[in-house]
């Protein structure tokens, strides 16, 4: 180990041979942090309270989904708050931990999992709200994708539209009028 005299602690050589320097990981840690939303309910004293929420991350979500497989319609497109109910107790007990800052807290998942609905239910719909932003899934996954073109990592690629059974319609109609009035300009060109 090199001793470095600019920096409090030891330099420590990496697998490649590079020194990083410990001051500036510590200063990493410091620096970043959650964006938390105050949770506020009242206690049985009658007192508020406050529990910090913040978004699950994309590598939380990625265990819960593996711990619990239902939890993947959350991300499916459809609504994420109705979806992560029909993933069951566990599944949103274990949601709201990690938006609590306390996953894979066994015994906060099990009170969560029958505490009283003005709090779990209401926790749970904040988590989904924090984490989704209010929008769809889709764009959920659209700014992770956006990040890893801009670091390089992925292509952009075309995305599919989904048309709604409406807008479907509307083009069709479009089309159809199209279709006439392109057929009526030949024939009184004709």
């Amino acid at each position: 180990m090199v001793l470095n005299p600019n920096y409090k602690t030891a330099a420590l050589p990496t697998p490649n041979f590079v020194e990083v320097q410990m001051d500036a990981v510590e200063l990493l840690m410091a620096s970043v942090a959650h964006e938390y939303t105050d949770f506020h309910y009242t206690a049985a004293d009658g007192s508020d309270q406050v529990v910090p929420l913040r978004a699950p991350t994309l590598l939380q979500a990625v265990r819960l989904c593996k711990r619990y497989r239902s939890l993947l319609a959350v991300f499916d497109g459809a609504n994420p708050v109705d979806a992560l109910f029909d993933a069951g107790d566990e599944a949103v007990a274990a949601f709201v931990a990690c938006a609590a800052g306390r996953e894979r807290d066994e015994r906060f998942e099990v009170w969560l999992a029958d505490a009283p609905d003005g709090v779990a239910v209401d926790m749970a719909i904040m988590a989904a709200a924090l984490m989704f932003g209010g929008s769809d899934p889709e764009v959920f996954f659209q700014k992770i994708s956006l990040k890893l073109v801009q670091a390089g990592l992925i292509k952009t690629a075309k995305m599919p539209t989904k048309k709604t059974p409406a807008q479907a319609e509307i083009d069709r109609a479009v089309d159809a009028l199209l279709t006439e009035s392109g057929s009526q300009e030949l024939s009184s060109a004709s």
